[in-house]
């Protein structure tokens, strides 16, 4: 039986300490735009991540499985994202993000609930 080119079997997970890194004979673009900031998964395969031009976005384990380019969903856009530091996910679905931009929302930490 031939092995799958998208296989999982294709992944090597290498670890040093706090390092880890994910070596893979082939890769997918799954987002072009701004950049992103910072990035988490929950224990689905759900990709969270917030860009430099404040907007969070998920990018479901469906999509991310077929490759698909841009399949992102917006999730919070710049009013109610402001200057996104660091973004975490508590359980599955519960977001959660820091603030460090504008007076309104400057050193506050906010959460979201996303099913994908």
């Amino acid at each position: 039986m031939p092995v799958d080119p998208y296989s999982c079997i294709k992944w090597e997970w290498k670890h040093w300490g706090d390092d880890f890194e994910l070596d893979s004979k082939s890769y997918a673009i799954v987002y072009q735009g701004s950049a992103a900031t910072d990035c988490a998964c929950d224990s689905y395969g759900n990709l969270y991540f917030a860009t430099i031009d404040n907007h969070i976005y998920g990018i479901s384990v469906a999509d991310l499985y077929a490759r698909e380019l841009n399949a992102q969903q917006e999730l919070l856009d710049e009013t109610a994202v402001g200057g996104c530091t660091g973004i975490d996910i508590r359980k599955n679905g519960e977001l959660w993000w820091s603030n460090s931009e504008r007076t309104d929302t400057l050193g506050t930490l906010a959460s979201m609930s996303w099913d994908g």
